[in-house]
């Protein structure tokens, strides 16, 4: 890695517990779908690709099966080999993740979350174009930031195609690791940075998993990105994405060759917003017990 992140040599000991949740959790599937069908095979090393697109199944084959629609479990254990041994889309060498249009998704709508769920169960996904991916994860790549994007990013939901100066959405789920939901962009900077804000935080839900913390849910901090006090929980994830976008806005704001006038601008608005939040960012973090997790954040919020 490239980023501060490297200094503080706890990435190593985060990617290890990191393959030991994920290892957890495929072996639950794994035990799970023997009792229901034994063509549903997980292998023994997933790559982020599978690793996501396992939950888009295992969520639709556990509604089905509490549904009682045993014939549509079945189905989706079938569809899961030739679904999970597709090939993707390059979004960075040697990373292909699986990009596909909410359309083309099953909706589930879930109480749980304030967005639905797009579970991408197609065995055979229509060929996406490589651009404006590729210049997407150029951008990423280039900023020193694509090892967010390769620990842990698989899906790639789209939603809407905006223009220019139109606002967009975008979202991550707890229910679908590995699984981002974004409009898509045709600059690659403002695109990359879509992908970049959600995978963000899809990998701190798995860091945050993985190494168990455990977060106060009453306190509260003033964030200045919602403009409103917000649990420990809410505000470092806030902190982190934007700690990492604005690490990504500096420096395409002074890239020599190629700058970027909207990062310039997004860079300005999110220090203005960094002199606001900085203190409670940081008393939040003073929740976080886990002192490699500190360490990696600190590095985004200080």
């Amino acid at each position: 890695m490239s980023t501060d992140v490297a200094l503080t040599n706890v990435w190593p000991s985060l990617a290890h517990d990191l393959k030991d949740l994920r290892e957890r959790r495929a072996a639950q599937v794994r035990a799970a779908a023997a009792r229901l069908d034994e063509r549903f095979v997980v292998p023994p090393t997933l790559d982020a690709r599978q690793y996501a697109l396992l939950h888009h199944f295992t969520y639709a084959i556990t509604a089905a099966v509490r549904a009682r629609r045993l014939d549509d479990a079945r189905d989706l254990t079938r569809r899961w080999e030739t679904a999970s041994t597709a090939s993707g889309t390059s979004l960075l060498p040697g990373h292909d993740v699986r990009i596909v249009a909410a359309d083309e998704c099953e909706r589930s709508d879930d109480d749980r979350y304030e967005s639905p769920l797009f579970l991408h169960l197609d065995p055979a996904p229509r060929t996406v174009p490589s651009a404006p991916w590729s210049g997407a994860g150029e951008a990423i790549q280039r900023a020193g930031l694509d090892h967010f994007i390769t620990s842990v990013t698989g899906v790639v939901v789209t939603m809407q195609v905006r223009g220019r100066r139109d606002t967009t959405q975008s979202y991550a789920l707890k229910a679908l690791p590995g699984t981002i939901f974004i409009d898509v962009v045709q600059d690659p900077v403002r695109l990359g940075e879509l992908i970049l804000h959600e995978s963000a935080h899809t990998l701190l839900n798995e860091i945050f998993a993985a190494c168990g913390v455990d977060l106060d849910p009453e306190a509260r901090w003033y964030s200045p990105w919602k403009q409103a006090y917000r649990p420990a929980y809410g505000l470092l994830h806030a902190g982190f994405a934007f700690g990492v976008l604005q690490k990504y806005f500096e420096f395409h704001a002074a890239a020599g060759d190629r700058p970027s006038a909207y990062a310039r601008i997004r860079a300005e608005i999110g220090a203005e917003q960094w002199d606001l939040a900085r203190g409670s960012v940081r008393d939040a973090l003073a929740e976080v017990r886990d002192e490699r997790v500190a360490s990696l954040l600190w590095n985004f919020v200080a």
